[in-house]
């Protein structure tokens, strides 16, 4: 039995805190109307393309009913495709170090880095789950964007690496890559990609809620005109979402 089925996506959505009516209008009400609709189980989805593709119909489908303060359809489907995506952020994460390390010895050319909007990156396999690419390159030109400072304080010094002969910090990506889906634009983008040192890149993966809401009010408040420019359209709210 896949994993990916009502009774773990209802048990996710409540560990997220939603109302048990919410909770039933997501796994149950939604789905049964799209499926009614469009011939298609969002259950039946498990890679993140698929998922996004149907998020996108969904929301053709609402723009053609009458207007209805409680649809909630296209709303499932996100969620749905967040609950998908949490899993591929957790097989990223286990190889976080062999990105960090492809990071910091690839060679970049030095140029002007124009913040605008760029093409979603590719699909790939990471230990047999479907994910979204993210080019060390790019984090890397991010990272000098940023002068090889951690963005939450510029006085974390760490040590000095022998491949860049600067302050040793790491990539992150502020929206995680695993939810592309729920956008139209690349979101392995420099405007999306932030420069930490290794405690703080840390602890905004593994401290309380309260300090990781702390640490992305500060972050989100210092990129967002950058993702607005780079056509990512994100919420302070909904950023949280995709990590408490």
């Amino acid at each position: 039995m896949s994993i990916f089925n009502k009774e773990n996506f209802s048990y996710y959505l409540k560990k997220r805190g939603l109302a048990e009516s919410t909770i039933r209008k997501n796994a149950v009400q939604a789905h049964n109307r799209i499926f009614n609709e469009l011939g298609i189980s969002f259950y039946e989805l498990e890679d993140l393309s698929s998922i996004q593709t149907l998020y996108k119909d969904v929301k053709v489908l609402e723009g053609l009913m009458e207007k209805n303060p409680n649809r909630f359809y296209s709303s499932a489907v996100a969620n749905y495709l967040k609950f998908v995506a949490s899993f591929s952020e957790r097989e990223i994460f286990s190889t976080e170090m062999v990105y960090e390390q492809e990071v910091e010895v690839v060679e970049i050319k030095e140029e002007t880095i124009e913040i605008k909007p760029v093409k979603v990156s590719r699909e790939v396999i990471l230990n047999g789950r479907k994910t979204y690419y993210r080019n060390p390159k790019i984090a890397k030109m991010a990272l000098n964007y940023h002068d090889f400072s951690c963005q939450i304080d510029k006085h974390h010094k760490t040590f000095i690496s022998k491949a860049t002969q600067r302050n040793y910090v790491e990539a992150h990506h502020l929206i995680p890559i695993s939810y592309q889906g729920l956008f139209d634009y690349g979101i392995d983008t420099v405007s999306n990609i932030l420069s930490l040192c290794p405690n703080c890149h840390r602890k905004i993966h593994f401290s309380t809620a309260n300090e990781q809401k702390e640490m992305l009010h500060f972050l989100f408040q210092k990129q967002v005109t950058d993702l607005l420019n780079t056509g990512i359209e994100i919420t302070e709210k909904e950023l949280y979402e995709l990590y408490l």
